[in-house]
């Protein structure tokens, strides 16, 4: 009979009879094995070796792209910081010789007056080669895309659609930061403790009073301020202002209007690119998370967004003041 047939158990190797392997318990075939034609043994070499050798191949490429890649931006990254630097220099020796030989060789005024004006130009060239930041906007952007789409992630993923809750440096152990609660409570409850150093924290007695404890742009933004403005529309307004217009340059000016808990602010000829997406619904935009947390500072209490409009350059944005002074 086929089953008292001796038969190598194609699992461990060992020689066996019956219906299974008594060592590993794989079924035996019965009759016999249908052996693979070498012509298709001979076509799946040379694949296997590929599919083995190709993460290889790429795991090198890599190591000889990556060096060239850093220093290529390294090398970038020095020619536009000596770019003021170069000309200034250049235009400093030529304006030199050209006001020393006219002035003191060929005696035309003209020319010597060109030789101070070139030497004029090569001071403010060479002043501006200075204030060129250490970092480019482009690593600034890649910083700010990436902390947004973490958080983007974050909300997406728990399905979070209440309001986020700016919160001031008073009610947290660092700067001001965002309370994202995972459930919606309309009856939220007065935070009058501040909350440690963790991201998912309690805010409440409820057992639904959990929600995620983040920084975003507004908190690195208001440590940019030289003062923390009061609850006063004239501080905030100048606040804001002297922000977006004078240190990050992303808006030409700023009104703001305040009436009881509610505070309107509008921000003129806004230079970032409006995108819509599902979690602005629960944190707000880059520009109203930064209004969101400088006015959760000023008030000294919990600020969420009601709203966020724009419109042909114009953003405004509507905000609510929560609670009682702390």
């Amino acid at each position: 009979m086929a089953f008292l047939r001796r038969l190598r158990c194609p699992n461990c190797g060992q020689k066996a009879t019956g219906i299974s392997c008594p060592w590993c318990s794989y079924p035996l075939m019965r009759g016999r094995a249908v052996k693979e034609p070498r012509e298709q043994k001979r076509l799946k070499k040379p694949v296997q070796a590929r599919a083995k050798a190709e993460p290889k191949a790429k795991e090198e490429a890599r190591a000889k792209t990556e060096p060239k890649a850093k220093e290529k931006a390294r090398e970038k990254a020095k020619t536009t910081k000596n770019l003021y630097t170069w000309a200034g220099l250049g235009l400093l020796v030529a304006g030199s010789l050209v006001f020393l030989a006219a002035y003191f060789v060929l005696l035309l005024t003209w020319l010597a007056a060109l030789g101070i004006s070139m030497l004029i130009l090569s001071f403010i060239l060479l002043a501006l080669g200075r204030t060129i930041p250490k970092l480019s906007p482009e690593v600034s952007a890649l910083f700010l895309e990436t902390g947004i789409n973490n958080i983007a992630a974050l909300v997406e993923e728990l399905g979070i659609k209440s309001k986020a809750i700016y919160l001031p440096s008073s009610l947290t152990s660092g700067g001001p930061q965002v309370l994202i609660p995972f459930h919606f409570n309309p009856l939220l409850s007065p935070i009058t403790k501040a909350f440690p150093q963790r991201l998912i924290v309690r805010y409440g007695a409820s057992s639904d009073d959990i929600g995620l404890l983040v920084t975003t742009t507004g908190t690195t933004a208001v440590g940019m301020l030289e003062s923390i403005p009061g609850p006063i529309s004239a501080e905030l307004e100048s606040a804001l202002t002297f922000l977006f217009r004078g240190i990050l340059g992303v808006a030409d000016g700023t009104r703001v209007i305040t009436s009881e808990n509610h505070i309107e602010v509008e921000i003129y000829n806004s230079h970032i690119e409006n995108k819509t997406a599902w979690f602005h619904q629960c944190l707000g935009g880059p520009l109203a998370s930064v209004v969101a947390s400088v006015a959760a500072e000023a008030w000294n209490r919990p600020v969420t967004i009601n709203q966020e409009e724009h419109h042909r350059g114009r953003c405004s944005i509507e905000l609510e003041v929560l609670g009682e002074d702390i």
